[in-house]
């Protein structure tokens, strides 16, 4: 920026041209919304009372989708609900039963064990999981992780 003398004024010039200087300008104002959850069920929902957060947002793996819109992922999201584990648990205490069960036949209860395990694959790759830490957690090859993410 330069100081320039222009029809008897002294002015602003930036890049040959002149620099306006304006009272009021447009500006965005955000709002938060804070809500309660009970599962995937919204309980409330109300305005928060600022425009800023009061704690630092710990980004883990967000991204845009194909609107346009940031999908942040807390860095708290691993995170599980005791109802979720213990629902967990409890399947897992199942197949330990099914094995046990000689009417039913092993092929079975192995196909269907393995096919769960896809399943659960699935939805850690669209939760943004890295297929690493999948392999790690459930067992499966990397390769297969490949595949379960190439099919629609």
């Amino acid at each position: 920026l330069k100081k320039e003398e222009v029809d008897g004024k002294m002015m602003l010039i930036d890049d040959g041209l002149p620099v306006t200087i304006e009272k009021e300008r447009d500006v965005t104002i955000y709002s938060i919304d804070h809500s309660i959850w009970g599962g995937d069920f919204e309980l409330e929902s109300t305005e928060f009372p600022s425009e800023q957060l009061p704690i630092v947002f710990v980004d883990q793996h967000s991204y845009w989708d194909k609107k346009g819109k940031q999908i942040t992922r807390s860095f708290f999201k691993d995170a599980k609900d005791s109802q979720e584990k213990l629902n967990e648990l409890l399947k897992d205490v199942q197949k330990v039963i099914q094995f046990l069960d000689t009417s039913i036949p092993t092929d079975e209860i192995v196909k269907d064990i393995q096919l769960d395990k896809y399943s659960k694959a699935k939805r850690m790759l669209e939760q943004g999981y890295d297929a690493t830490s999948i392999s790690n957690k459930l067992g499966i090859s990397k390769s297969e992780i490949i595949a379960i993410a190439n099919i629609r």
